[in-house]
């Protein structure tokens, strides 16, 4: 992971030491004790899902931007972990890097917090959203795995307040007309998630 984020900021024109420095600060905060599942894990499965979901390799550089620093901050307890990784992104790289570029990355990471598009021709926020919820597509072991890492992160609620908690946000993702947001997503990771969503509520 980190050769690929020196290989990026390279290309976005982020100086070598400034490119080191953020790289400490992605692995540091990835690498917390508390982060079962928001981990670098997390950010390499949302590289590998972009070329599916875009059908190409070159991604836009928001959205490659907005992959690496979406959850850079990650408390459990916090109600605002979008906003202040966004913020953190802007602050590192504000000198160096494009103002428009990161504009739009950080419109990008505040969508993760709803999961939901103000516009649906919104390309990059449907591919940025779609790579975030991959997991919930995967096979069932992957699926039962990221479901458990879950609630490690939030070991410190009890389970009379997760359980009806989780419950609805799972329903949530299952009254949607559709998860996913390309055509990608839908035809390749629709019908698992549901299957997986399903199969969590029914084993909490």
């Amino acid at each position: 992971m980190k050769s690929n984020w020196l290989d990026f900021a390279q290309r976005i024109e982020v100086p070598a030491h400034l490119a080191e420095e953020v790289w400490h600060k992605i692995e540091q905060n990835h690498s917390e004790p508390h982060r079962a599942y928001h981990n670098l894990a997390h950010l390499e499965t949302m590289f590998r899902a972009l070329p599916q979901l875009t059908g190409k390799q070159e991604l836009p550089t928001a959205v490659s931007l907005a992959v690496w620093f979406h959850d850079i901050i990650y408390d459990p307890k916090s109600q605002n972990n979008e906003g202040d990784s966004a913020t953190l992104m802007v602050n590192l790289l504000k000198t160096h890097v494009d103002k428009e570029v990161l504009q739009e990355a950080e419109r990008l990471i505040l969508l993760t917090k709803s999961h939901q598009l103000d516009d649906e021709k919104d390309d990059n926020g449907s591919i940025l959203l779609d790579a975030d919820l991959s997991i919930l597509g995967a096979e069932l072991a992957r699926y039962r795995a990221y479901a458990q890492a879950i609630r490690y992160e939030f070991s410190h609620v009890p389970d009379e307040l997760y359980i009806p908690g989780r419950t609805a946000v799972l329903n949530h993702f299952l009254g949607m007309a559709q998860i996913y947001l390309t055509e990608y997503g839908r035809e390749h990771w629709e019908a698992q998630a549901r299957q997986n969503l399903t199969w969590e509520i029914e084993n909490l």
